[in-house]
Order: C-alpha cells, then sequence, then structure tokens
C-alpha cells in the first residue's frame, strides 16, 4: 500500500501494520540501494525504516516472510533487513530464500539473541548480524559496509565488462589479421605457381 505522508514523501507498506504510524519512503538517491525490512515489532520496523530512509534509501517494509518472499519475487533489492524470529518463517530461512531468489542481495539478520552464532548467519548466506538492542550509528555503519560492497561489485562488472569488450576487439583484431596473413600467404603461393610454369 502507498500514501502520501507528512511533507508529501511517499510511503510504502506491504501488509497490516497494527499501532504504526506511517514511515517515511525516499526515492532512490543517486547512490541509495533499495532495501527490504522484515520485522513482526511495529516499533523496531518503523524504527529501521526511519534510520534506512533518513541515509537515502528507498525502503520497503513487511511484517512478516511471506510478505518479504512476495515483495522479493517482483521486485529488485540491494539489501535485505530482516529479524531471526519471524511469525512464520525463520529469518535465516528467509535470507536462504531470499539469496536463491536474488544472488546478489546482501543481507543483515537482527537478533536480540546474543547466543546466535555469527557463523550460522553467514552459513546461511547472510553478510551481516546485528544484536539487539542497537544503537542508530550501529545501524548506519552497516548500511554504509553494504552499500560500499554494492560500489564495489559494481565497479567490478563494469571492470569485467570493459575487459570481456576489449577481449572481444583484440580477438577481431587478431582474427582480421590472420585473414589477411592467408590472402597474402594465398596470393604468394599464386605467384611462386605461376612463376614455376613460366621456368
Amino acid at each position: 500500500m502507498e500514501s502520501i505522508g507528512r511533507c508529501g514523501i511517499a510511503l510504502k507498506f506491504v501488509g497490516r501494520l497494527k499501532n504504526c504510524t506511517a514511515l517515511p519512503i525516499l526515492l532512490r538517491g543517486k547512490n541509495g540501494m533499495r532495501i527490504l525490512v522484515v520485522d513482526d515489532e511495529p516499533p523496531v520496523l518503523e524504527l529501521l525504516g526511519r534510520l534506512c530512509s533518513r541515509e537515502g534509501h528507498e525502503v520497503t517494509m513487511t511484517t512478516t516472510a511471506g510478505e518479504a518472499l512476495n515483495e522479493l519475487r517482483t521486485h529488485a533489492f540491494d539489501l535485505l533487513l530482516t529479524d531471526l524470529m519471524l511469525p512464520d518463517l525463520d529469518g535465516l530461512a528467509l535470507v536462504r530464500r531470499a539469496r536463491a531468489m536474488q544472488p546478489e542481495i546482501m543481507t543483515i539478520v537482527i537478533t536480540g539473541h546474543a547466543g546466535q552464532a555469527l557463523e550460522d548467519v553467514l552459513v546461511a548466506g547472510a553478510t551481516d548480524l546485528l544484536l539487539k538492542p542497537f544503537r542508530a550509528p550501529e545501524l548506519r555503519a552497516r548500511l554504509k559496509l553494504a552499500e560500499d560492497q554494492r560500489k564495489l561489485l559494481q565497479q567490478l562488472r563494469a571492470q569485467g565488462r570493459q575487459i570481456q569488450s576489449t577481449s572481444e576487439e583484440v580477438i577481431d583484431s587478431l582474427q582480421k589479421e590472420l585473414q589477411e596473413a592467408r590472402q597474402t600467404v594465398a596470393r604468394l603461393a599464386e605467384v611462386v605457381a605461376r612463376s614455376d610454369r613460366t621456368l
């Protein structure tokens, strides 16, 4: 559901949020990410959405894994920010499904269980773990890290395409030179054959 909140900023929710005020969703900035936030606790969801949008990111919020999977089927996201404990699906299972649907999506798992092993989170395909309660600077630092990783991947992809393009140009050029060399050899062989006949 989309609506217009105070200051004319677009708001986007998926599903129903009881007793939760609307959050601003900023239009995608020059370097902003598309972030899918999943948490079944409205106050936490609101906080996460507000902090992400203040950093210039486009945010879609859902309260269940099912709603998140529907969003992942129809929209591309740069980052999934999900709670570990969701009412309909474990957060790590959501991470695995999200990565299967969108292999390049980065994921941050949020949990209030300090005993949650970082290794379990990483094995599931998540890139980071954020413990509750967290402070705004912690989330900002994680978002910045994710954004830097995304930019680096984009640069590597662009360099890869450039190298491939350059390689193809070099190969085409070499093939043309080889073809010309073969034609030259064929002409020389013809000249030699003629001169042999005249002797």
